[in-house]
């Protein structure tokens, strides 16, 4: 892939030559490139919280495993003081700066991690059974419902997991731990033709 702000750079994640999985129930795939700040202040400062607000068009979210959404922007509760921005491929740039601009003067942190991780799609009537082979997170649908996101352990990673849709979850892994969880996913697939 060529890098739409750097011309003439090539630009690759560490799944990029891993051909998808797609079967019948299940389907692994990379969202690539997806921007990803994390954000640091108090949401009980009214400044800092409207600031934020009218940068991402909603309201941060304030309680564990929560999130938000408006257009390209998803918004991920990860501490009390601390929330996890995912925007669409390459929007980051934009949005550190227009969160910064809004924060001045204001305690912040406003950190690029769009380079340190990758997110996984996992979906399908399958995708449950294939991610409780490693991760202790209870899944079912009345415990894990759409929009919440948590950290957790899978087998030997650390991921950041978050339940899109019905059967649809995006994994999100440190590009260190990318080609070992992919791996993963794809031979526990095995079982059902993968």
């Amino acid at each position: 892939m060529v890098d739409a702000i750097h011309p003439g750079v090539t630009a690759d994640t560490p799944l990029t030559a891993k051909t998808p999985v797609q079967i019948e129930g299940l389907s692994i795939t990379e969202l690539p490139f997806l921007g990803k700040v994390t954000l640091r202040g108090d949401a009980g400062d009214k400044g800092f919280a409207d600031a934020v607000e009218k940068v991402l068009g909603v309201a941060l979210p304030t309680a564990p495993m929560s999130s938000a959404k408006k257009g390209g922007i998803r918004v991920f509760w990860k501490a009390f003081d601390e929330w996890l921005i995912w925007t669409e491929a390459d929007g980051q740039t934009k949005l550190i700066a227009d969160l910064r601009a809004a924060l001045d003067g204001v305690g912040k942190a406003v950190v690029d991690l769009s380079d340190y991780y990758t997110v996984i799609r996992v979906s399908g009537s399958l995708s449950r059974e294939l991610l409780a082979k490693g991760c202790a997170l209870d899944l079912h649908p009345r415990r894990f419902t759409p929009g919440q996101a948590t950290g957790t352990g899978f087998h030997h990673a650390t991921i950041f997991i978050t339940l899109v849709e019905g059967d649809t979850f995006d994994v999100m892994i440190r590009w260190s731990f990318a080609d070992y969880l992919w791996d993963y996913f794809a031979d526990g697939a095995r079982e059902w033709g993968a």
